[in-house]
């Protein structure tokens, strides 16, 4: 995605203050950019290119601004979302919910993998993140649904809004006329979400086919509010689970030595 250059350079100003606020020395600002920092090689193992090109002013201190500029789209926005700096249609909660995949295991699945591509997607090919993402979310409710200690009965081969039936009926939130109104609120608009998540990646991109009349999404503004669901919604599922089903540690080890 190319940003407008007003844009970018508000944002590429907020990222310089906020470097130079947290960090306040040229030795710790430029190691911070060296976490950033990546080179890329071909085939041949010849450099191709970085991410970052870090420049120098006349007394070899690093120049900031200078270096900023030349950062690539991906890297301006994780510098961003790092520094907690707010980025107006992109993903804000995107470093939580890639560690909280990771940290409860939703990593060893498709769900990790799933997203981060949807992510790195979300721009340049807005249908195919969306598909990403659906399937992402499917995976993290497939995975809490395979624990044994959820005995509500589901198919691994159900859609998003099947499987996310069956963990709302688990969870309590499925929205029935005796559930108490903010509940059934709540159910209701998880359910909504995963629909509505559910018919734009099945009639607004290619995971059906389409024909030549058929409207292909190509606008990556439907894309990254399909991502930002994905996370909101994995975020409470994930949170509910951990909290309702919390890991089962093994029993120690009788450590007494026979004699």
């Amino acid at each position: 995605m190319r940003l407008r250059p007003k844009f970018k350079m508000a944002l590429l100003s907020k990222i310089e203050d906020k470097i130079w606020k947290e960090y306040k020395s040229y030795s710790k600002v430029e190691a911070y950019l060296n976490e950033f920092h990546e080179e890329w090689y071909n085939e041949r193992g010849f450099p191709d290119g970085e991410n970052i090109t870090i420049c120098r002013k006349n007394d070899d201190n690093i120049d900031l601004p200078k270096t900023l500029a030349t950062m690539d789209f991906d890297t301006m926005i994780s510098m961003a979302i790092d520094l907690d700096i707010p980025v107006p249609t992109v993903l804000p909660a995107f470093p939580t919910f890639t560690r909280t995949l990771v940290e409860g295991e939703f990593g060893t699945s498709l769900a990790y993998d799933n997203f981060m591509k949807a992510y790195k997607l979300v721009y340049e090919e807005p249908e195919q993140a969306i598909s990403l993402a659906n399937s992402a979310l499917e995976t993290i409710i497939k995975h809490i649904l395979a624990d044994k200690r959820i005995k509500v009965e589901y198919n691994p081969n159900d859609t998003l809004r099947k499987l996310t039936e069956a963990i709302l009926k688990e969870f309590g939130y499925f929205p029935t006329s005796d559930l108490q109104k903010n509940i059934k609120g709540i159910g209701s608009a998880l359910l909504r979400i995963a629909n509505e998540i559910e018919e734009v990646r099945s009639d607004k991109t290619f995971a059906h086919g389409k024909g030549k009349t058929d409207y292909v999404v190509d606008d990556n503004l439907y894309s990254v509010y399909i991502v930002n669901s994905v996370i909101t919604v994995g975020m409470f599922l994930i949170s509910f689970y951990d909290k309702k089903y919390p890991p089962i540690l093994p029993e120690p080890e009788d450590d007494d030595i026979p004699f």
